[in-house]
């Protein structure tokens, strides 16, 4: 399969999921929070076209438009209004600026991929942003029973969210590397960057601390 048609597959797969999800939130079938989660989660699966895409400076340049997209996305950019609307958070300000620095975070790690020639590393830290962090939020506020607030981060955490997000690192790192006492190392450590990060800085702070913690233990 050609570069082209690759690329062409991604656009219109991130595109359509962008859209099926405003649509269901504009629809009232599903929540603002749950139209963020799904485009958090199924945007950022994307990633594994660094396994299939030879001149991935393709994928550099989407990541890059996207991420233009984001930070032009306010209440009262016209169309891009849209897509704030459906999934902006109360606290959010005139601009996307927890999906910003998603979007910033995935051209990092297509750079990380560019520079290096390694394709497990960008890809096991961005599984562990679009799925071990949202699996803590969830388990945190459906089960957090213990409470963890510290004041600076603008949000409370929980022991049981925080297990949440340990458990789900170990299983997301053992795919793609050894599993030995070094993942339960790592994830412990990107666990706790999870839990002292200002809380809309997540989407930057979990794969950065991911990629140097590999790349020090698996380059």
């Amino acid at each position: 399969m050609s570069d082209a048609l690759i690329i062409f597959i991604v656009l219109i797969y991130v595109f359509s999921v962008i859209i099926f999800s405003m649509l269901l939130y504009y629809n009232k079938l599903v929540s603002s929070r749950t139209c963020r989660n799904m485009i958090h989660l199924l945007t950022g699966l994307s990633i594994f076209s660094l396994f299939y895409v030879s001149n991935k400076y393709f994928l550099l340049l989407i990541s890059v438009l996207m991420t233009v997209l984001l930070f032009m996305s306010g209440k009262k950019t016209p169309i891009l209004k849209h897509l704030y609307s459906a999934i902006a958070e109360k606290e959010e300000g005139p601009y996307l600026q927890g999906p910003l620095l998603y979007g910033f975070s995935i051209t990092i790690l297509i750079t990380y991929s560019i520079i290096t020639g390694n394709n497990i590393i960008p890809v096991a830290s961005a599984l562990v942003m679009i799925i071990s962090d949202p699996v803590a939020s969830f388990i945190g506020k459906r089960y957090g029973r213990h409470k963890i607030f510290l004041s600076y981060t603008g949000t409370v955490r929980s022991v049981e969210g925080s297990i949440a997000m340990l458990a789900s690192n170990i299983i997301i790192l053992s795919i793609f590397f050894s599993s030995n006492w070094t993942i339960v190392i790592i994830s412990f450590f990107i666990t706790i960057a999870e839990l002292v990060s200002v809380s809309k800085a997540d989407d930057l702070i979990l794969p950065l601390t991911t990629v140097i913690l590999l790349t020090n233990s698996y380059m």
